[in-house]
């Protein structure tokens, strides 16, 4: 066959000329998008510290573990839904192992990676890629054939590849990184931004360590003694924790109805390592 006689695969070309799959940073454009269905089921987005652009699960294994790479120093960036281009590669892959690529509209189906990772190791950056997928349904035949052409599309480009399910999230993390990740900047905060922090933090920091009573009641104890607004101090903790300025161990659900455990500021914690590499 000719290449005036290949195939022509109209949504793909589409796809491809709007910059889906492309672009790095800020630019990068996921294949495909939470508004592209109309059932969006357990979808999310949230705004990415990385890259500053809006990251878009499909699942809550998906968005727990975008929350995880959010919170890694040793990610640089990474590329969710992104596309195993190009089609002509993945169907012959399809082909050799017997794996069934899905139609639409009489065209082949875009196969995506849920995550490709670009990490930090020492001088240079390491590219991973990464199945998010409930450990229940990777038991289906297609389920296992399409795995399998994803890992040696991967392989041919030597990306290391693998899967995750919610046995390797750490739940608990994930939600303490999803509960400080909106407040790590303050630029959208004109009355938090314009009160002394240097002042309000080192006695916020004290009540906490006291360890006498709940988060909440320490943090609105503080706001009443300053008088700043209720919910400025709880505020202020989640700021802090997100920007690492305040350290506890993100391993351990934080509970506002709790005491809450500051590290001290020598403590040099652990990169994460779980759930990326």
């Amino acid at each position: 066959m000719t290449a005036d006689e290949s195939p022509r695969y109209l949504w793909t070309e589409r796809q491809i000329k709007a910059g889906r799959g492309q672009g790095a940073g800020q630019n990068y454009l996921p294949w495909i998008h939470v508004r592209d269905f109309s059932s969006r089921g357990k979808a999310s987005r949230f705004k990415s510290w990385k890259s500053g652009r809006v990251i878009q699960c499909f699942s809550d294994i998906e968005t727990a573990f975008a929350y995880l790479l959010e919170w890694s120093d040793a990610v640089v960036d990474y590329y969710e839904q992104f596309p195993l281009l190009p089609l002509e590669e993945t169907l012959v892959l399809a082909e050799r192992i017997g794996a069934r690529i899905p139609v639409d509209d009489g065209e082949p189906r875009v196969r995506t990676t849920d995550f490709v990772i670009d990490l930090q190791a020492e001088d240079q950056v390491l590219r991973q890629a990464r199945f998010i997928k409930p450990a229940k349904d990777l038991s289906k035949r297609a389920q296992v054939l399409g795995l399998e052409l994803e890992r040696q599309f991967w392989e041919a480009r030597c990306v290391d590849w693998a899967i995750v399910t919610e046995a390797e999230i750490p739940w608990a993390m994930a939600q303490n990184i999803e509960w400080v990740h909106s407040v790590q900047m303050l630029e959208d905060q004109e009355y938090i931004a314009s009160l002394p922090l240097p002042d309000i933090l080192p006695t916020l920091r004290t009540a906490i360590e006291a360890k006498d009573e709940s988060l909440a009641h320490a943090c609105l104890g503080v706001d009443r003694k300053l008088g700043i607004e209720p919910g400025t101090c709880l505020f202020l903790v989640r700021h802090q924790l997100a920007n690492k300025s305040w350290r506890i161990d993100m391993r351990e659900p934080i509970r506002t109805h709790e005491v809450l455990g500051l590290l001290p500021d020598s403590f040099e914690p652990e990169q994460l390592e779980r759930g990326v590499a």
